[in-house]
């Protein structure tokens, strides 16, 4: 009959929003090669496959070009599907075995929760070379808070001066190699009520802007929380396709709300 697989726009209500992500249900484990040719061949942000042991589920994630160590629209997409299809109940809990830890999820007034680690930044002192070359790539010199995002691996982060800015950047991306780690989330507070504050990701490779990023919001909801003196916000990542991310900060986690929407499905016939 095939592999079962499909397609999900992650935190979005609406058909092609949010980011995009394959779900692939796996019946046993698969070979690494194997996922990842399945991931290059699906060309889309990330390819999640997911199989069963016992009571909870194992989660891989992976880019066309590599697996991923964390991956938060991808875990959303896969919970998503579990409960959509039938593969467990709606009232039941998620468990995911992952390289990133235990990650829960569950639903709560028709919205997907994720229970990820918190990610905080830290600041950066001392290396005015490298705020040089990140208003470089921004196109603008913004004043900013430049931090570095420890073992997240998404590399800085930096608050720019106003929303209005931060929608109007147009990176040249050319000089994304003088970033270490190649990768910058860049964030502001809100000018809309229904916000707190905006992001933006950018990234080295093929997609250049991520269109919503839940593992970046494991170290941007910390971040506000500190700025506002607030634990439960919502984040609108300002990119072509939006997306939106509740966050709630508690202690070493960071609970990462919204919402999914099933584009196609169907079965791998390989």
């Amino acid at each position: 009959m095939g592999i079962p697989l499909y397609q999900v726009n992650s935190f979005t209500a609406e058909p092609f929003k949010g980011n995009p992500a394959c779900v692939c249900i796996l019946e046993k484990k698969a070979a690494k090669d194997w996922m990842q040719s399945l991931a290059r061949e699906r060309n889309v942000v990330r390819t999640a496959f997911v199989c069963r042991l016992g009571n909870r589920f194992s989660l891989r994630w992976f880019s066309p070009l590599e697996e991923s160590g964390l991956c938060g629209h991808a875990t959303l997409a896969a919970a998503h599907i579990l409960w959509t299809e039938g593969y467990v109940e709606q009232a039941d809990k998620v468990s995911f075995q992952t390289s990133g830890g235990l990650l829960r999820a569950w639903l709560e007034d028709k919205t997907i929760q994720l229970d990820f680690p918190s990610l905080p930044v830290k600041p950066v002192t001392g290396q005015k070379s490298l705020l040089s070359d990140i208003r470089r790539f921004l196109g603008c010199s913004p004043q900013v808070d430049l931090r570095f995002l420890g073992k997240s691996g998404l590399a800085y982060l930096a608050e720019l001066e106003s929303a209005e800015v931060l929608r109007g950047i147009k990176p040249d991306f050319k000089l994304m190699e003088y970033i270490p780690g190649g990768k910058l989330i860049v964030t502001s507070a809100s000018d809309k009520k229904d916000f707190d504050f905006i992001s933006r990701f950018f990234t080295q490779g093929a997609n250049g802007e991520d269109q919503a990023t839940g593992s970046a919001h494991c170290s941007i909801g910390p971040y506000w929380a500190d700025r506002l003196g607030k634990v439960e916000m919502v984040g609108y990542q300002a990119s072509e396709r939006g997306g939106v991310v509740k966050v709630k900060v508690s202690g070493d986690r960071v609970i990462l709300a919204g919402k999914a929407v099933t584009t196609f499905k169907g079965r791998l016939m390989v």
